[in-house]
């Protein structure tokens, strides 16, 4: 059985190994990912006046905190590996610090907002997170988490043939190990356990994680799948308003169409 404390320290491992190439490597790094992280932050950072205090939570090098420093008049993030926390920028605004999210270094009802991106699905009892945020944010308050694994996602990946996963640009769960191994030699062991929830348990259903959500203390959840299947290519070759038009066509179709997104966001009210 894989405990708590094993997952910790191989995530640890994992991205102190990436540190250095996370923000060359990582494709969420992208202009276009970040124009449709800013709508979000700048929203929940308008519900303030600009004058918020928001928390980042796995906070990495500051991918969403360099966003939302230009939103919330203070941005704090926490991360459990220190070579990340040390390569986010100095910045007047920016407080890191280095902390586990399941015990979160601030007073009940600190935040205005708390925000997370690629977090949950790293996390062997993301429940215990979950409350740690709920405490610390607000009555009010929202808690904005993108980019989690669909599990609709990967039963569906996982029962296509070959060629249709190339044509598609579509990825199992073991194509996604072995691509973390060519790109950082990371041992397989090390990602199977810092990508827990993704690689050992395919994710979240779309009411798994709004169960879980709710049981942590928020009174509404409100979940959207996104990037769906050969999205990029659509995209790439032909242009970002059909791949708009093909998002809100599958989005009007879910629940049934779920299976072709890959990943899961959602917004918590408290």
């Amino acid at each position: 059985m894989v405990s708590a404390l094993k997952v910790k320290q191989a995530n640890i491992q994992y991205h102190a190994r990436i540190a250095d190439k996370y923000e060359t490597t990582q494709p969420h790094f992208g202009l276009d990912n970040i124009s449709r992280l800013e709508k979000t932050i700048s929203r929940l950072g308008r519900k303030t006046r600009g004058k918020g205090v928001v928390l980042d939570v796995g906070c990495g090098t500051g991918f969403l905190m360099k966003i939302a420093k230009r939103h919330f008049t203070q941005v704090y993030g926490v991360d459990i590996t220190k070579r990340m926390v040390e390569r986010i920028p100095k910045s007047p605004n920016t407080m890191p610090v280095l902390a586990d999210s399941e015990r979160l270094p601030f007073k009940r009802n600190s935040f205005d907002a708390c925000i997370s991106y690629s977090f949950l699905h790293h996390l062997h009892h993301p429940n215990r997170s979950l409350r740690e945020i709920c405490r610390v944010l607000k009555p009010g308050g929202v808690y904005f988490n993108d980019q989690d694994f669909n599990r609709d996602y990967f039963e569906l990946t996982e029962s296509m043939a070959g060629h249709s996963q190339k044509r598609l640009e579509v990825k199992t769960r073991s194509k996604e190990v072995k691509d973390i191994y060519r790109a950082y030699s990371m041992p397989p062991v090390t990602t199977r356990l810092a990508e827990f929830q993704e690689i050992k348990k395919g994710g979240f259903t779309p009411k798994e994680l709004e169960a879980m959500v709710k049981r942590a203390g928020f009174r509404t959840v409100t979940v959207r799948p996104r990037w769906f299947i050969g999205e990029a290519r659509i995209r790439r070759e032909q242009g970002a308003d059909v791949g708009d038009r093909i998002d809100a066509y599958l989005l009007w179709l879910y629940p049934v169409a779920s299976g072709l997104f890959k990943y899961l966001s959602f917004e918590a009210v408290k």
